[in-house]
């Protein structure tokens, strides 16, 4: 504690310590004091002086660092948002196994996709005869009408054919010939308007609807396409023609089917060095078509070994 004295000298050193610098401090002394007072103001100055500046605060910081920890302790202690339970897909439906076709359906489909393929629907053709002509000419608008009435006047018609001149047949052979003109050129472009490849598979359908589902009731008619390689001629073919041109086994007793007969006999009974001048040929027809079937394909043709006893 400090004494009065030395409260007193510290008051009258007020203004004087604020303009001194740190840690000096000069003593003046106004008037003469005696020794106590002069130890008791000693003792104050020392006092003073050892506590020097201030030390600066740190309770700002510490403050700040407490809330700072606060903070992140407020952060780590939010609790983790959980994530949801990913939901099961739901099972698809198991697919239904079709029931199988029965026979006739599968029949009919079939029989439908052959008559596509088919291309059935070729170009009409005009009466490529005389007759023809004169009969359509002369039954025009009879259509539709009885039979017995189309059959009386066809009886007719059949007649008045018979009587016709020399000139007006020769009009009616002319204007025929215009139409085989007329219709080979539109079944030509008919035919070339679709690929050969759709037109092998045409005919292949068709076959193929006669044998399978008796179409149509009467003959095969297959299409006939000129860009089409010709099939090569086996080494007995060139045989048989030889000898059907050489005449050697024509008019047999039970006519065509024994002379095939003595030539399938005769190619048999060759010995190799006489069948090599027909296999020689055979091997150039198979190279011929070989390059043709290419060429209207665009791929090499499946070679099928034929018997050389066989046509």
């Amino acid at each position: 504690m400090l004494c009065a004295a030395s409260r007193a000298a510290l008051r009258r050193l007020g203004p004087t310590v604020a303009a001194v610098p740190s840690r000096t401090l000069t003593i003046r002394l106004k008037a003469p004091i005696s020794q106590a007072q002069a130890n008791c103001a000693f003792q104050g100055v020392r006092q003073f002086a050892s506590v020097g500046r201030p030390k600066a605060s740190t309770k700002s910081a510490t403050t700040k660092a407490a809330a700072t920890k606060k903070t992140k302790a407020g952060k780590a202690a939010k609790p983790k948002a959980k994530k949801k339970a990913a939901t099961k897909p739901k099972p698809k439906p198991a697919k239904k196994t079709p029931k199988p076709k029965a026979p006739e359906t599968l029949a009919i489909e079939d029989r439908r996709q052959l008559k596509r393929i088919a291309i059935l629907f070729e170009p009409k053709t005009a009466p490529e005869s005389a007759w023809r002509i004169y009969v359509a000419e002369n039954l025009q608008g009879s259509q539709g009408t009885e039979f017995e009435k189309v059959t009386e006047k066809m009886a007719g018609v059949a007649q008045a054919y018979k009587t016709l001149s020399a000139s007006e047949l020769q009009r009616y052979a002319e204007k025929a010939e215009e139409n085989r003109r007329a219709n080979a050129a539109a079944y030509k472009a008919w035919v070339e308007s679709h690929t050969v490849e759709e037109v092998s598979a045409a005919n292949n359908a068709r076959l193929k609807l006669k044998r399978l589902h008796n179409y149509p009731k009467g003959n095969v008619k297959t299409i006939k396409d000129e860009r089409a390689p010709k099939h090569p001629t086996s080494s007995f073919g060139f045989f048989t023609k030889a000898k059907w041109a050489s005449g050697e086994f024509s008019g047999g007793p039970d006519g065509l089917s024994s002379t095939a007969g003595a030539i399938s006999t005769a190619w048999k009974n060759l010995s190799a060095a006489e069948r090599q001048p027909y296999e020689d040929l055979a091997r150039a027809e198979s190279a011929r078509y070989e390059k043709d079937y290419e060429a209207a394909y665009g791929r090499k043709p499946v070679v099928r070994k034929r018997s050389p006893d066989t046509a």
